[in-house]
């Protein structure tokens, strides 16, 4: 399993890594784009600066861009291209703005007849910098707009009912979307990774958002979902550093918000916390259950006070809020506990969740603790040091996880099990399970935050 702090810290790499690693396929799948006609608006002396719109065959238009000269973003070419298909195999059109890779081109389809945009239809068209869908399409395809960088603007048809897989990831220029009422899903990570998008309009039609599908978009500062939306997949909105609320239509039977937060609709779940929010918060006293995930990577988050009622905390809850300093349990809570900020279960015999923010560098897992849970000190980046006492037995996965500057772990009891990548860069998991596994009760240490080498340290 691929470390999770990185994959989220680095989401955006990983998104332009899969993106290039099928170019081959695009390009091979382009083919040359003959088009499916023979004509186009291509009579008279026009000059090459102007295209002689509009063209009624992907020839035509193909033709006109390779004898254009290069041009900038800001002086892009606007194409009108009126027809029935966009290519025998769907990517002609496409191929034809790759192979012409100097030219910017604005794109209007919205005179064409055709009904789907198929999936990796324009994928990597790095200088498409706008394109108009037209009311004919009722789909737009998995990756059809993927590493489109330069798009800043898209129209999209009224007739579209569903937006695919990734269909939009990676358009680091894309400002503004609106998506119609006609649609229904927007599918997982459609648009993740649209640095720039400041703005986002949810169509009444939508039902459904998928996991991850605006992650990653850091300038988006608010979020309205419509009353139809009855399911929002995890981690939507993750990594969304902007956003300060999320607001629920009032008519929605599924869903609720309040103070720009996302809880079921009888506000006993909280589903997602925006990650930009900032400051202190104090989980409502309706609240029972707090999703997996909920507060994942809300940097802003400083603390978190639990009130007597919440009994069901998921997984990976608080993870990577790199400004939480403590979380507080109420006395009266019969499922959870805290001591000095750091999260238990009730009898304190699991270490659920260490603050990253939390002040100190050396920790001592309390007597009585037999377990440290999955991911539960991920990232503390400020930890150099850390006793594990001899009532643990284990240690989960990735529970030390990127805790960078860790160089000293004690193990005061021998035998006890390290969870997969329980250390993974915070040293090398393998070294220090070798280490622990021969040497048992001790001191174990590597000479700087560089090394992956754990050795016992001389009594």
């Amino acid at each position: 399993m691929k470390n999770l702090f990185k994959v989220l810290e680095a989401m955006r790499n990983i998104a332009i890594i899969a993106l290039v690693a099928v170019i081959g396929f695009s390009f091979a799948a382009c083919g040359d784009g003959s088009g499916n006609g023979d004509g186009g608006g291509d009579n008279g002396s026009t000059s090459l600066s102007e295209p002689p719109n509009p063209f009624t065959s992907i020839a035509s238009m193909k033709a006109w861009l390779d004898s254009a000269p290069a041009n900038t973003a800001a002086t892009a070419y606007t194409i009108q291209l009126n027809v029935s298909d966009l290519g025998v195999d769907s990517y002609a059109v496409g191929s034809a703005l790759k192979t012409n890779d100097t030219k910017y081109v604005n794109l209007d389809l919205s005179g064409s007849s055709i009904t789907s945009i198929e999936e990796n239809a324009f994928f990597f068209c790095e200088k498409l910098t706008n394109v108009t869908i037209p009311n004919s399409v009722t789909s737009i395809g998995e990756m059809a707009f993927a590493g489109c960088f330069s798009l800043t603007d898209v129209t999209i048809g009224s007739g579209v009912t569903s937006i695919g897989v990734s269909a939009f990831i990676s358009c680091h220029g894309l400002t503004s979307v609106t998506i119609p009422d006609s649609v229904t899903s927007i599918g997982q990570q459609a648009f993740s990774y649209c640095e720039k998008l400041t703005g986002v309009t949810i169509g009444s039609g939508v039902t459904s958002i998928g996991f991850y599908a605006f992650s990653g978009c850091t300038s988006l500062t608010s979020v309205s979902i419509p009353s139809g939306v009855t399911s929002i997949g995890g981690q939507a909105f993750v990594n969304c550093t902007s956003l300060t609320a999320i607001t629920v239509d009032a008519g929605n039977t599924a869903y609720s918000s309040e103070d720009g937060v996302v809880y079921n609709k009888a506000k006993t779940t909280i589903v997602m916390y925006p990650a930009g929010k900032p400051g202190a918060f104090t989980i409502p006293s309706t609240v029972t259950s707090i999703e997996v995930q909920a507060f994942l990577s809300c940097t802003k988050l400083t603390s978190v006070t639990i009130g007597s009622g919440v009994t069901s905390i998921g997984g990976m809850a608080f993870s990577l809020c790199t400004s939480l300093t403590a979380i507080t349990v109420d006395t009266g809570n019969t499922a959870y506990s805290s001591d000095s900020g750091v999260l238990y279960n009730k009898a304190k015999t699991t270490l659920m969740q260490y603050p990253q923010a939390k002040m100190g560098s050396t920790f001592t897992i309390p007597d009585g603790v037999t377990s440290i849970g999955d991911y539960a000190l991920l990232g503390c980046t400020s930890l150099t040091s850390v006793t594990i006492s001899n009532t643990v037995t284990s240690i989960g996965r990735q529970t030390f996880s990127s805790c960078s500057s860790l160089t000293s772990v004690r193990f005061e009891k021998a035998g006890t099990t390290l969870g997969t990548d329980a250390f993974i860069d915070s040293g090398n998991t393998a070294s220090l399970q070798t280490a622990y596994t021969t040497g048992g009760v001790g001191t174990y240490t590597r000479p700087n935050t560089t090394s992956s080498t754990w050795t016992k340290k001389s009594s």
